[in-house]
C-alpha cells in the first residue's frame, strides 16, 4: 500500500477500545446474550457495515459487500462469556471496562470481546473503501460457544456460505491451523439398592462404575504429531440416590472427556469403551453399563432451541500449504510476526474446518492460558494489533481472489 491507502486503512484506536469497552459493559452467558447482541448490532451500524441483522437464534452478523465479485470471507468471535466466579477475587470490577496500565480489563476482554471490538473496527476502513473490494466479508458475534462450540455459530455459516473463515479465539496474535475435538462421553452403572448393613444383598453401581474405570484406564489412544495425544480424562462421576443414607447406589453416572484427533469421531470415542463394556460384562453377568455421547442444547435468548450431540471435531491445516503461508505472509505485511499455532480448546473451528471443510485460521488477542481468569484482560496494544492483523486478512483474501488489487 502506497501512503494514502495507509492513511486511509487506519484504524481508529479510540473508538476500538471504546467499543470493546461498551461490549464489556455488556454482559450475556451462553443464552443470554442479549445485551451484548444489541451493542455489537450499533457498533456494526455506526462503523459503516452495509448491512446489519440478527438471525432466529442470536447471532449477530455484519456484511460489508464489494463493487466486484469475489469470495465470501467470515470473521467470526463468541458473543457469549462464562459467569463470573470468585467475585471476591477480582482487584478490577469484571463488567467496568477499566484500562489500567495498557491493560483492558473485563470478563470477556480475551473470551471474545476483544477480538469482536478488534474486527468491527479493523474491517471498518474497508467498508469506507468498498468501491475497491472484490468479495463479501462478514462478522458473527455467535451465540452459546462456551458450552456448545459451533452449535450457534453454524446457524451463521448456513446462511452465509462462507469460503474462508477467520475465527478470533485468543491465540496471542500467533496464526492457528488447527485444534483437538472433544467428545463428552456419558457412561452408566447399575446395581441394586438395599440398606448399607446388607449390602452383600445388593449390588452396588458405584462398585461397578470402580471396576469398568480401573479397566478404561488400559486403553490406549492415539497421538498425532501436531495436535498431540487423543486423551481420555474423567471429569464427573455420581450415584443415585444422593445423598444416599445409609443405602447400596443403585446407578452411577460418570462422564469422560475424548480428546479427539483428526478422522475421529463418535465411532472411535466410544468404540474401546463399548468393547470394556462387553468384556465385563462376559466376565460377570451381573454387570450392567452403558456408554453414549452426551445429548444437550441451548436455549437461545430469542426463545429458540438448539440441540446435538457433544461432538466436537477436530481439525488441521497445512501450516506449509498456500492458503496458510499466504495469511502469514500478509500478517506481516502488517507488521505483525505470526508463526504456526494450534489451538488447545475446542472452537467453532470444530464446526467450520472439522465437519465442512471450510479453509479456517484462528488469529485472536490475548493468549488461551488468559481465558476465564480472575481480572481478565488483553492489552491495547494486542487489541490494535489484531484489528490490523483482522484487516491485513480481509485484504490479502480480496486481492487473492480479486486477481490484484483494484
Amino acid at each position: 500500500m502506497n501512503r494514502a491507502d495507509k492513511e486511509e486503512m487506519a484504524v481508529d484506536e479510540a473508538r476500538l477500545q471504546e467499543g470493546c469497552q461498551a461490549l464489556i459493559q455488556a454482559p450475556g452467558t451462553a443464552g443470554q446474550e442479549q445485551e451484548a447482541a444489541a451493542v455489537l448490532l450499533e457498533l456494526m451500524k455506526e462503523a459503516g457495515f452495509d448491512r446489519v441483522w440478527s438471525d432466529g437464534v442470536g447471532n449477530v452478523i455484519g456484511e460489508i459487500k464489494g463493487a466486484f465479485p469475489g469470495a465470501k470471507v467470515l470473521f467470526d468471535a463468541q458473543l457469549d462469556t462464562i459467569p463470573v466466579s470468585g467475585s471476591d477475587q477480582w482487584k478490577m470490577d469484571p463488567y467496568d471496562g477499566d484500562v489500567k496500565e495498557g491493560r483492558l480489563y473485563g470478563r470477556g476482554a480475551v473470551g471474545m470481546k476483544g477480538a469482536l471490538a478488534a474486527m468491527v473496527y479493523g474491517l471498518a476502513p474497508l467498508a469506507a473503501g468498498k468501491e475497491k473490494l472484490a468479495g463479501t466479508f462478514y462478522v458473527s458475534g455467535s451465540v452459546g460457544g462456551e458450552i456448545f462450540p459451533g452449535l450457534g455459530f453454524s446457524q451463521v455459516v448456513h446462511v452465509v456460505k462462507p469460503d474462508v473463515v477467520v475465527l478470533g479465539a485468543p491465540s496471542d496474535l500467533q496464526l492457528a491451523h488447527g485444534q483437538r475435538g472433544r467428545a463428552e462421553v456419558s457412561i452408566a452403572t447399575y446395581g441394586r439398592a438395599v440398606h448399607s448393613a446388607c449390602a452383600e444383598q445388593g449390588n452396588n453401581a458405584v462398585a461397578a462404575m470402580q471396576k469398568l474405570i480401573g479397566e478404561m484406564e488400559n486403553i490406549v489412544t492415539p497421538r498425532h504429531r501436531i495436535l498431540g495425544k487423543g486423551a481420555l480424562c474423567l471429569t464427573n462421576i455420581i450415584s443415585a440416590p444422593y445423598p444416599a443414607v445409609g443405602t447400596v447406589p443403585h446407578k452411577c453416572w460418570a462422564t469422560f472427556d475424548r480428546y479427539l484427533l483428526p478422522g475421529e469421531g463418535e465411532q472411535e470415542a466410544l468404540g474401546p469403551i463399548h468393547q470394556v463394556i462387553a468384556t465385563l460384562q462376559a466376565e460377570d453377568e451381573t454387570f450392567r453399563a452403558e456408554a453414549e455421547l452426551a445429548q444437550e442444547g441451548l436455549e437461545c435468548y430469542t426463545g429458540q432451541y438448539l440441540g446435538s450431540k457433544r461432538c466436537f471435531a477436530a481439525w488441521l491445516n497445512e501450516a506449509d500449504g498456500p492458503f496458510f503461508s499466504g495469511a502469514v505472509a500478509a500478517l506481516a505485511e502488517a507488521g505483525i510476526k505470526a508463526k504456526p499455532v494450534v489451538y488447545p480448546m475446542a472452537t467453532n473451528g470444530s464446526y467450520c474446518a472439522g465437519i465442512l471443510q471450510l479453509p479456517t485460521l484462528g488469529f485472536g488477542p490475548g493468549r488461551p492460558e488468559d481465558l476465564h481468569v480472575v481480572d481478565e484482560a488483553v492489552t491495547l496494544a494486542d487489541l490494535f494489533s489484531a484489528a490490523r492483523g483482522y484487516q491485513a486478512l480481509a485484504r490479502h483474501f480480496l486481492k487473492k481472489t480479486a486477481g490484484g488489487e483494484k
